[in-house]
């Protein structure tokens, strides 16, 4: 089951690609997508199949998802029958160029899956930093920390997530007031949220924020 983003409110059909093992299934609004699974529903036909040492054995072909059966059918049950013939080797070979195929197929269209729900929470994102509800936030986070940055002691100015887990609805605890030059440096690293949060218990080790026990915890393992 698709885990929407917490943003999209959409509750209608998703969106399919097919595949010839899976499914993508995704959300139209939020892009959020998973990899389903699929059973075949066979459709066989026997192949004669000829083999490295020059003799053949009859194998069943689905039609459906190319596979073959795993065990070689008997002649009898085909006495008289003329079969259609193929090599073996050039099977193994057109089946590993079909999946390779598929599999880039299914690549591509995962990376621009996640980088259209990045583009849905971001746009939703900006669009909540323009709320009244941050505004006030945010206010109430400075007022807190008395306007000072908790890095380095200067001006504070911007207020910092150290967890987007309860975004919209932030605990005071997953925010911290940092100045614009601190702000800008840890949005250009990789680990941002430890990092800061890191570097705040560093600095400042004896800090008072809400819930800041539990980040000693998670970051020290004190």
């Amino acid at each position: 089951m698709i885990v929407h983003s917490k943003n999209c409110l959409y509750d209608g059909t998703l969106s399919v690609r097919y595949f010839g093992e899976m499914n993508i299934e995704f959300c139209p609004v939020c892009y959020r997508f998973e990899t389903v699974q699929k059973a075949c529903d066979h459709e066989y036909i026997p192949i004669r199949f000829t083999i490295s040492n020059g003799k053949t054995a009859i194998r069943k072909f689905c039609k459906r998802c190319k596979r073959l059966t795993p065990n070689a059918e008997p002649e009898s049950s085909y006495k008289g029958q003329e079969l259609p013939t193929r090599s073996l080797a050039e099977y193994h070979e057109y089946l590993d160029k079909l999946f390779l195929e598929d599999v880039l197929v299914i690549q591509k269209l995962c990376t621009e899956l996640r980088g259209l729900s990045e583009e849905f929470d971001e746009k939703v994102y900006s669009e909540y930093l323009l709320s009244d509800h941050w505004r006030s936030k945010r206010k109430d986070i400075l007022t807190r920390d008395q306007s000072t940055c908790q890095i380095c002691g200067t001006q504070a100015r911007d207020v910092h997530h150290l967890s987007y887990v309860h975004r919209g609805d932030e605990y005071d605890f997953e925010l911290v007031s940092l100045c614009a030059d601190c702000h800008k440096k840890y949005h250009l690293r990789e680990e941002t949220k430890p990092t800061v949060l890191q570097e705040i218990l560093e600095n400042a080790p004896d800090i008072n924020l809400p819930g800041i026990e539990l980040y000693k915890k998670l970051i020290f393992n004190k």
